[in-house]
């Protein structure tokens, strides 16, 4: 099979499935008979140099695409995900979790999905919230799971477990993965022990026109909630202004949204009120908005590297220079050779 591998790849991402791909020049129609390569197959990523391979990731094939054509080379491309792909397979058929008498918590409903499809479940329980409801007919396990992490802002994901040779649902609080650092230090003048090959940098969260949104933990449904203002005469009025003002002035932490980019600080203060907090988490993020960066760059093939992993990326000029966790990284092997995509975010040093 490796003599005819053309393309391999494989993606991981914050709050995403991780994806594979691979492609194969003229697979001839025995390879593409092979029932290992065909949907609903397993296929194990490998990725390093020479004869020193470390495995990567597993994905499920859920594309079956072959190319056949006399004007041009013939391929074969198959795509699949991780093991989330179960859990897209399922769609709810009206399963109720907990009762009006007996409520059960989202770890309690994360548990019960990964042993339904087999999976171990390596779940944080948290007391709260305890509720009830029914599983939509019209969602599958994965967007309920989904729906209920954004709520709590916990990392859900699927992995392989290759010592107990089975799938583990992840689900819990995100932290931060400095187990395993290397330093991205730019060289313009490249060479072969350069590790980050390029770089571009994105300024855009510094370029907010309408400021930042905050959002509150709820201290009942433990979910963040945003901080809503409407119109009333003329001024701008608080919805719900006794509940949010009560969970304001209590928070020992806040949820600052920037667009499609989320933020948990904690201010060390409490606020006398809503409008307080409001005015802190604007004028936190024109204090810190310089600070505020996303980038994109290749470095050379590293299989160890992953969305979630911090690394100090260096020689980009002291206002960049910094830690940056990776919110994605692709793995790719081609024609020229072995090397990995990411995108990153820096890290604001007491905001997480």
């Amino acid at each position: 099979i490796n003599d005819v591998l053309l393309i391999s790849e494989y993606e991981s991402a914050l709050e995403l499935a991780d994806k594979g791909r691979v492609v194969f020049a003229d697979p001839g129609l025995q390879l593409m008979d092979d029932p290992r390569l065909l949907p609903g197959s397993t296929i194990d990523h490998y990725f390093g140099y020479g004869t020193d391979l470390r495995w990567v990731g597993r994905t499920v094939v859920r594309g079956y695409n072959p190319l056949l054509t006399t004007a041009e080379i013939c391929t074969l491309e198959l795509t699949g995900y991780d093991g989330s792909f179960l859990l897209m397979e399922r769609e709810g058929d009206g399963r109720a979790f907990g009762s009006k008498d007996q409520g059960v918590s989202y770890s309690e409903v994360a548990t019960q999905i990964a042993l339904d499809h087999g999976m171990i479940p390596e779940v944080q329980f948290s007391p709260a919230p305890s509720t009830s409801f029914v599983h939509s007919k019209e969602s599958t396990d994965y967007q309920l799971l989904a729906a209920l992490a954004a709520q709590k802002r916990y990392d859900f994901f699927v992995e392989w477990s290759q010592q107990a040779k089975s799938w583990k649902l992840i689900w819990g609080e995100p932290s931060l993965d400095a187990s395993e650092q290397y330093e991205f230090v730019f060289d313009p003048r490249g060479g072969d022990g350069a590790m980050l090959k390029s770089i571009e940098i994105d300024l855009s969260l510094q370029q907010l026109k309408n400021g930042v949104e905050l959002y509150y933990m709820d201290s009942q449904t433990q979910t963040w909630e945003k901080v809503e203002f409407e119109e009333s005469k003329g001024k701008m009025k608080l919805k719900n202004a006794d509940k949010v003002e009560q969970e304001l002035t209590s928070a020992e932490s806040l949820l600052v949204s920037l667009g499609e980019t989320a933020i948990e600080v904690i201010p060390g203060i409490k606020f006398k009120s809503a409008q307080e907090a409001n005015d802190w988490a604007q004028a936190w993020y024109r204090s810190r908005k310089r600070e505020l960066v996303i980038c994109s760059g290749t470095s050379i093939g590293i299989p160890s590297l992953r969305a979630g992993q911090v690394h100090p990326i260096r020689g980009i000029g002291n206002l960049l220079s910094g830690d940056y966790i990776l919110a994605s990284v692709n793995h790719k092997w081609g024609s020229s050779g072995y090397s990995c995509d990411f995108v990153a975010r820096k890290v604001l040093e007491g905001s997480e």
